[in-house]
């Protein structure tokens, strides 16, 4: 071969081996990240009990019990507000605005978002008083460290929060 068509060989050969190795960057850079070691933020409140807290058996079971009664009792309060949130934007998209309507509406809201709060707290304070005093400073560490971010931004709360991105 010719001395050009060696030196075109070559310099193909390094732009490809450029855009590999500028691939293989790319994708390493985007990959997910992998978190070292779990928080506790990351857990529910049953997974916590179950797996942080050094209770009896029978303790444990009656603590997870408890806060899947309440979940299911929070969680219909949840269906209702999504419910209510659906009928207002129709009140207030309709042709003729009821401010009445609105306003009951927007109240009821309030009421089951408040009976959703104290049922969380209801059983959050039922977990802690069943708890010894080293299992509740890890219960109260675990609940402060859920509690970071809470509020219109985002963040977690130990209430849970309500999703409804439609």
């Amino acid at each position: 071969m010719n001395r050009s068509a060696l030196l075109y060989v070559l310099i193909f050969s390094l732009m490809l081996n450029a855009a590999v190795l500028g691939s293989a960057a790319v994708v390493w850079w985007k990959r997910p990240a992998e978190a070292s070691e779990s928080s506790l933020s990351s857990k529910s409140v049953q997974q916590f009990i179950k797996e942080e807290l050094k209770l009896e058996a029978a303790k444990a079971d009656e603590l997870r019990t408890k806060v899947k009664s309440e979940r299911e009792e929070i969680d219909k309060l949840r269906s209702k507000i999504l419910s209510l949130r659906s009928e207002l934007m129709e009140s207030i998209t309709a042709e003729n605005i009821e401010p009445s309507e609105v306003e009951s509406k927007l109240s009821q809201m309030d009421q089951l978002q408040f009976q959703v709060r104290r049922a969380g707290v209801g059983i959050l304070s039922q977990v802690a008083q069943s708890l010894g005093p080293e299992d509740r400073k890890k219960f109260r560490a675990y609940l402060k460290e859920r509690m970071i971010g809470c509020g219109p931004m985002g963040g977690k709360s130990p209430f849970g929060e309500i999703t409804d991105r439609r």
